[in-house]
């Protein structure tokens, strides 16, 4: 019997250490969100920040800001036929040009490169022919490395 009192005596305990404990977290929520309520009601609001200008008179243009598609009563659209690279523009908004006349300028700097490698390419193969002909002639040289420098020459003179 004497268990049974200590049991009940030790549940109780707890039970009342339970609600001590609940009670204090609960009253220390109330009284924090209180205290936060208290500073935040207590705060003044900031200044408000105003800037200033001095007004001075200016004509003024009525206009309308609108999204929209302008067409051209009479305009051209412009290709090309090749790519590459604008060097120069040669004509202005809305001038007139004359038929014929060279709108735009295409960087052409490596075709000329290019031109001046072939040309370079179809000289040495019309020396290299010379030079077979030359040694057939001799009938030194055979008709393949004839028909071969013929052919190389033949394929540069075109590449130019």
């Amino acid at each position: 019997m004497f268990k049974r009192i200590l049991r009940i005596f030790i549940i109780v305990l707890v039970l009342a250490v339970l609600v001590v404990v609940v009670g204090g977290i609960v009253g220390f929520n109330f009284l924090r969100d209180n205290g936060i309520k208290q500073y935040f009601a207590s705060m003044k609001p900031p200044a408000a920040t105003v800037s200033t200008t001095i007004a001075k008179p200016s004509t003024w243009t009525p206009g309308v800001e609108a999204i929209g598609t302008v067409k051209a009563v009479r305009g051209v659209d412009l290709t090309v036929e090749t790519t590459g690279i604008v060097k120069d523009i040669l004509f202005h908004a809305n001038q007139k040009v004359a038929d014929n006349a060279v709108l735009l300028q295409l960087d052409d700097a490596v075709e000329r490169a290019d031109l001046d490698a072939q040309k370079a390419q179809a000289a040495l193969d019309q020396t290299s022919l010379a030079r077979a002909i030359e040694l057939t002639r001799r009938g030194v040289g055979s008709d393949s490395t004839l028909d071969t420098a013929r052919a190389s020459a033949s394929a540069s003179a075109s590449q130019v």
